[in-house]
C-alpha cells in the first residue's frame, strides 16, 4: 500500500487529515501541482502562517487552534528529526515515516515507527 491509499483509507475512517509544511504558501501551491495527492488535504498549514517554523511546535498548535482538534488525539507523521522536534514541542505523539527519513538519524524518541504507510492506518485503527 503507498501513500495514496493510506490518505484514502484515513479518509474512509472520518479522520481529519493535514498537512503542517515547512514551504510557504507560494512554494507549496506551486509544488502541490506535482503532487495531486496532497491536493486533497482538507488542512495546509504553511510556513508563512506562523511566527517560528519547526522545529518549533508553533506551527502544530496552530493548526490544533485554527481547526479546533485535539492535541490528545493527534498523531504528527513525518520523516525529518524536525519533525520530530516540531511533534515534541507542540505536545503531540509522533510517527516517523521510516520509508522518507534518512537511515542514519535516530528516530528512537519516536511514540511509533512506521516502515510503510500501512502501519500508519494500522496505528490509528
Amino acid at each position: 500500500m503507498g501513500v495514496e491509499q493510506m490518505l484514502d483509507d484515513l479518509l474512509a475512517m472520518n479522520l481529519t487529515v493535514g498537512v503542517v509544511t515547512s514551504k510557504d504558501r507560494v512554494q507549496f501551491d506551486k509544488e502541490v501541482s506535482h503532487f495531486p495527492i496532497i491536493a486533497k488535504m482538507p488542512i495546509v498549514t504553511t510556513a508563512d502562517l506562523t511566527k517560528n517554523p519547526k522545529p518549533s511546535g508553533e506551527p502544530i498548535t496552530y493548526t490544533l487552534e485554527r481547526f479546533n482538534l485535539a492535541r490528545e488525539r493527534t498523531l504528527y507523521v513525518g520523516d525529518s528529526i524536525f519533525d520530530m522536534q516540531a511533534s515534541k514541542n507542540a505536545g503531540v505523539d509522533f510517527v516517523v515515516a521510516k520509508w522518507g527519513a534518512l537511515p542514519n538519524v535516530d528516530f528512537n524518541n519516536a511514540k511509533y515507527q512506521a516502515k510503510t504507510p500501512n502501519d500508519i492506518v494500522g496505528i490509528v485503527q
